[in-house]
């Protein structure tokens, strides 16, 4: 749900001047304070509307993304290769928690942690690869994929 407010200036600028004018006619003051109040109540409910957000699914965020990422990981029934090495899902998961650990203040969106932490290496540049039964995967597909599902 995101909430959008609409500046009062230009509502507060003409209130101001119709309540000195009322001011300065024989007016019972009390009710034009009184009315007055009333009036920039409901001006203040009105300037900040709401907007419901029709979608079934509440917004993630990258973290979000990223836990979802790794738990699928773990849950997996494949292997992380990591330059040229074989690592368990276990394993890989760790990894991937230390370098989000490392990366998260950085890392802008869910396809900048695929693309830049979750699919190669940083000191060699080589891509990871994700291997489960028969098939072989780039980590970068795999991740995509299975953010696609979610």
């Amino acid at each position: 749900m995101s909430i959008t407010s609409v500046s009062i200036k230009p509502i507060w600028n003409p209130l101001a001047k119709v309540m000195r004018n009322l001011m300065q006619q024989r007016v019972d003051k009390k009710a034009v304070k009184y009315s007055a109040s009333v009036l920039c109540a409901a001006m203040l409910m009105i300037s900040s509307v709401s907007f419901a957000d029709n979608s079934d699914q509440k917004p993630t965020t990258v973290e979000d993304d990223v836990s979802y990422l790794v738990e699928q990981m773990l849950e997996s029934d494949c292997h992380f290769e990591r330059n040229g090495t074989t690592y368990t899902r276990e394993e890989a998961v760790e990894h991937l928690k230390n370098k989000w650990d490392y990366a998260k203040n950085k890392v802008e969106s869910t396809e900048m942690f695929i693309n830049e932490v979750a699919s190669k290496s940083w000191f060699t540049g080589r891509e990871y690869k994700v291997i489960c039964g028969n098939g072989e995967h780039t980590s970068q597909q795999w991740f995509q994929q299975q953010l696609e599902q979610q």
